[in-house]
């Protein structure tokens, strides 16, 4: 492994980033994935560990013992993963306290908010099920590329359903005729 090593630091060679790659990832991802029980997070650890290290490719020591690097590295992931999250819950409790201080001072704001609430349940009625699934994924924070994947499995079932409901009527509908 330290021959790919030392052509991924000296040359920048992609061939060796694909080959360490290939040989470490799947462990990686199967160590992060047991941790943070996501598998989009786990590969989002995952992604952000391989980037981070072609990024610093160049100052890479070919001597370093690369499993123990590697390991050490996505330890590091995972832990920033959870204070992030420990971190989110935090402000968001403190938010949900600020809020909740306001609208015992401001009932007039509570109303307007109820009010808007209202509006944007109207308009997201108005929107097709696909678009309103999206914005929603997306208010909940999701990524794009998890919000892709969510919406083609969503889209390929609702496909396959419709498919399905097709012939089931072109098979009745020959029966009576």
């Amino acid at each position: 492994m330290n021959s790919f090593l030392r052509l991924l630091r000296e040359e920048g060679s992609r061939d060796a980033y694909t080959h360490i790659y290939n040989h470490y990832a799947d462990q990686l991802y199967r160590h992060a994935l047991v941790r943070v029980k996501d598998t989009v997070i786990a590969e989002e650890i995952l992604q952000e560990l391989f980037i981070q290290f072609w990024d610093r490719r160049a100052s890479l020591n070919d001597q370093i013992d690369l499993d123990k690097y590697l390991y050490s590295a996505i330890k590091y992931k995972i832990i920033d993963h959870f204070n992030r999250l420990k971190t989110h819950s935090t402000q968001l409790d403190e938010l949900a306290q600020h809020l909740k201080n306001h609208a015992e001072q401001n009932p007039d704001y509570l109303k307007t908010y109820l009010a808007l609430e209202r509006i944007v349940e109207l308009e997201l009625e108005k929107m097709s099920k696909n678009m309103r699934e999206i914005l929603l994924l997306r208010w909940e924070k999701y990524s794009i590329p998890c919000i892709a994947k969510k919406t083609a499995t969503l889209r390929t079932d609702r496909q396959e359903q419709s498919h399905h409901s097709k012939k089931k009527t072109e098979t009745k509908n020959r029966r009576e005729f």
